[in-house]
């Protein structure tokens, strides 16, 4: 059995230029500890623009029970 838990991701990019970033969203217990993770397909931001990405996991049980936050970090794509 999954449990879906779904983001929301809203990015803005300052540059003039394109960036093309991943993120990777990890799914924690009360205490912190990661019960899982996932990373994104590569995130293109256009120059001076903000956008919005999103996404979803399959976590499986009984660990999806124990979410209780998540994080995101974010870092440039190495192309």
């Amino acid at each position: 059995m999954w449990w879906r838990y779904a983001y929301r991701l809203q990015l803005r990019n300052n540059t003039d230029r394109d960036t093309s970033v991943k993120a990777e969203i990890r799914y924690l217990d009360s205490g912190g500890a990661v019960i899982d993770s996932t990373t994104t397909n590569i995130l293109t931001v256009p120059a001076g623009k903000e956008k919005r990405f999103t996404g979803h996991s399959l976590i499986s049980v009984p660990g999806a029970r124990e979410v209780e936050d998540a994080e995101i970090t974010v870092r440039k794509n190495d192309r």
